[in-house]
């Protein structure tokens, strides 16, 4: 069996669509003037709510606070990252040690 995308997919598609469309059209609950005018008020909304942001901090101060924490992460692992090289060294060298002694580990 073919799985090729011909004219029998395409042409299913645009029925698809303009049944869709036919059914949207029967069964919205509203006019379109009533959802028109929705949406513009929804937009009107949501455009005042980012004109006028509530308690928006200055993006420069924002940027350094994030950066200066990500300074003091970056700090803090390369310091345990020290330790941790430090202690597997000193492990590493006892079982050296140990191993040309003979000693069982």
């Amino acid at each position: 069996m073919s799985r090729s995308r011909g004219p029998g997919f395409v042409s299913g598609a645009v029925v698809g669509g303009m049944v869709g469309a036919g059914l949207a059209l029967l069964y919205a609950p509203r006019s379109g003037e009533l959802t028109r005018k929705g949406l513009a008020d929804w937009q009107a909304a949501r455009q005042k709510d980012q004109a006028e942001p509530k308690g928006a901090a200055d993006p420069i101060e924002v940027g350094t606070a994030v950066l200066a924490a990500l300074v003091e992460r970056i700090e803090r692992a390369r310091t345990e990252a020290g330790m941790a090289s430090r202690e597997a060294k000193t492990r590493f060298l006892q079982e050296w040690e140990d191993r040309k002694a003979g000693r069982d580990l």
